[in-house]
């Protein structure tokens, strides 16, 4: 017998701290994504979800090999944090852990592979790209003006222009939203830096900053400057710019419709907090037909689908 407890009892000691390494075992670390929005001194660091842990540690530094500072602790349902206030041309390095807590204590898992960013300028060339993304963290440059602009002629209620490419497919849009039998024509298109400087102006002195802030956009951060944004509207509004553009036909037409031709309702209902913006059924961004499509049928917002929230 005494044998046989001799024999049994290492084993069991062994299985002991085996479990026990395994309890107190750090989690391993989660895959991190960065990306700098341009020009406005932010960088968001993204991190994948992890399961049984209570929260995360985000570090930063500015060398690779260097110490890294904990600039922010989030909660295990975070999945994101924005660093602000960087330099333009900056290049930082970010790493994320897990903790779990246990009797108030933090137990840190292992650190991720370090990410690295450079903060990002201003755009300042026109990439071509009718998905380049412009809210209030990616801002144009005071001087961009985007190439093939064309007049809107009879589409539009007074003269103004479009890029080539967004004339073209809202013609197509326009005839076949007459043969559904609506009239809807475009009351703002491209707007340059300064015209939008002086409408963020008139809105804060009119509505006040914060309501402002929720309607309007201050200059550089404005998708009309890129071209590729139309204000829409019809008869029963006298041409106006109301919310209640969504309830009627030709709005409700547009919503259902307007992918067909690659524009988007940039900005939908219950969606401030990802765009920054209020809801405007009248304002469509013209995208192309491929992302229109896949933004309406999984109903996301262009941020979303850019994967820059």
């Amino acid at each position: 017998m005494k044998k046989t407890i001799l024999i049994i009892l290492p084993v069991l000691i062994c299985i002991l701290l085996l479990c026990g390494i395994l309890l107190h075992r750090t989690a391993s670390p989660p895959a991190v994504k960065v990306h700098s929005f341009d020009g406005s001194g932010q960088v968001s660091i993204r991190w994948e979800a992890m399961k049984d842990v209570d929260g995360y540690a985000v570090y930063r530094s500015n060398t690779k090999e260097g110490t890294y500072e904990l600039i922010k602790t989030c909660d295990g349902d975070a999945r994101q944090y924005t660093d602000t206030n960087r330099k333009v041309g900056q290049k930082l390095y970010y790493k994320v852990c897990s903790y779990t807590l246990k009797n108030g204590e933090k137990s840190y898992g292992d650190k991720s592979e370090a990410a690295e960013v450079q903060v990002k300028k201003a755009i300042e060339n026109d990439p071509e790209d009718a998905l380049m993304l412009v809210n209030k963290k990616n801002w144009l440059s005071s001087s961009y003006v985007p190439s093939k602009l064309v007049s809107l002629g009879s589409l539009a209620i007074v003269d103004i222009e479009a890029k080539e490419e967004v004339r073209d497919a809202y013609v197509n849009l326009y005839r076949d939203a007459q043969k559904a039998g609506f009239d809807i024509k475009v009351l703002s298109a491209y707007r340059d830096y300064d015209l939008q400087a002086s409408l963020f102006d008139y809105w804060c002195r009119t509505d006040g900053i914060k309501q402002a802030l929720r309607t309007s956009a201050k200059a550089g951060r404005s998708e009309h400057q890129t071209g590729y944004a139309l204000d829409v509207s019809c008869e029963e509004l006298n041409w106006d710019l109301l919310e209640r553009f969504g309830d009627t036909a030709e709005g409700k037409w547009l919503g259902k419709n307007a992918h067909k031709y690659g524009f988007i309702v940039r900005y939908g209902k219950d969606t401030e907090a990802i765009t920054g913006y209020a809801y405007e059924p009248w304002h469509i961004r013209y995208v192309g037909e491929k992302a229109a499509k896949e933004i309406f049928e999984q109903n996301i917002t262009l941020e979303e689908y850019l994967g820059y929230f």
